[in-house]
């Protein structure tokens, strides 16, 4: 086709340098005059997708001449992505030369000597190895060393495909700044920037440090204890309960006894007879008997609770259900906990 000999032709007569110093690195390839005569196809209605891939095509021809080659390789790329033409693959390897981008060139010849046929299409496959040559000379190699060596490391975000875990690594990359980083489970990441030109060998080292561990907290001045365990004292949950209701039947047995004998001296301080005595203070009396009864009760009730809870909790068999509770500090709160 005319129109991608056209661009073989413009690329192919002195237009195919490195980006930067590697033409000082990499000689020209010979590939004057190249160019790829192709047979006209059979006569046919084309797709259209066909017709597409012919437009962008000659998009692509167009931003060559142009001198626009981001545009240019796009076109090919596309086009290429439509109909995979040798010739397409070719040209767009051409326009990836001119960007410097080194490494996806050599990628396109790949496609272009694997399309093409090997006797009709020799003499452009000689140019083809013949750029490729040139390119392989023209790419920088990063020589990563890493610690710890199981980290992952990634080149302008593309994960290094060798095996994890061996300490030094190589990768080709194209002249130019690329960022190096580095990460794993635990470990602070790294990053590095490095420029290269071509035919460059570059050391890159990369120390990792481990993220350092949460800090504990700050031991209180107060000694904590945990629940009894299985071993320890153990109390039956029902004499327990009975023994605390008996315990606070007498406490209160004994506070409303303190208040009784309290109005009790009042009353025998006010009495100066029997008839006034019962008259002004009457009140005091019938409270102070209610109190005296409700002490009486409550010492009573009191004793038969704990009594019996503590007669339930001597005679309750061993594999009964049972309530742990132990006195506990801790910061500055302290209480009883236990479990039920």
């Amino acid at each position: 086709m005319r129109l991608e000999k056209s661009l073989v032709l413009l690329l192919a007569t002195g237009a195919l340098v490195v980006a930067g110093n590697a033409a000082a690195e990499a000689p020209e390839p010979d590939v004057t005059g190249s160019g790829r005569e192709q047979e006209a196809p059979p006569a046919a209605t084309p797709s259209a997708e066909e017709l597409e891939a012919r437009t962008l095509f000659t998009l692509g021809v167009q931003m060559a001449e142009a001198e626009r080659w981001a545009e240019a390789e796009k076109s090919f790329a596309r086009s290429e992505a439509l109909v995979p033409r040798a010739s397409t693959a070719f040209n767009r390897a051409l326009a990836l030369y001119r960007l410097g981008r080194i490494r996806e060139m050599l990628l396109a010849l790949e496609r272009f000597l694997e399309r093409s046929d090997p006797v009709t299409d020799a003499r452009d496959r000689s140019h083809a190895e013949s750029l490729r040559q040139s390119g392989q000379r023209a790419l920088a190699t990063l020589v990563l060393r890493v610690s710890p060596a199981d980290a992952t490391v990634r080149v302008d975000g593309e994960p290094l495909g060798e095996t994890a875990g061996d300490a030094e690594r190589k990768m080709a990359v194209d002249p130019g700044d690329h960022v190096v980083t580095a990460d794993g489970p635990g470990l602070e990441p790294a990053r590095v920037e490095v420029s290269v030109s071509a035919g460059e060998q570059a050391p890159v080292a990369l120390t990792l440090s481990r993220r350092p561990e949460a800090a504990p907290p700050a031991p209180s001045m107060l000694r904590s204890t945990s629940p009894p365990d299985e071993g320890s004292w153990t109390v039956p949950l029902g004499p327990l309960v009975l023994t605390l209701a008996g315990a606070a039947s007498l406490v209160g047995a004994g506070v409303t006894g303190i208040i009784a004998l309290d109005l009790d001296s009042r009353i025998e301080a006010g009495c100066t007879s029997q008839d006034r005595c019962y008259d002004d203070l009457a009140d005091d009396q019938d409270r102070m008997e209610s109190l005296a009864a409700g002490s009486t009760w409550l010492t009573v009730a009191g004793i038969a609770l704990a009594g019996t809870g503590i007669t339930w909790w001597l005679l309750s068999p061993r594999g009964e259900k049972r309530a742990q509770v132990g006195a506990y500090v801790s910061g500055t709160t302290a209480g009883m906990k236990g479990a039920f």
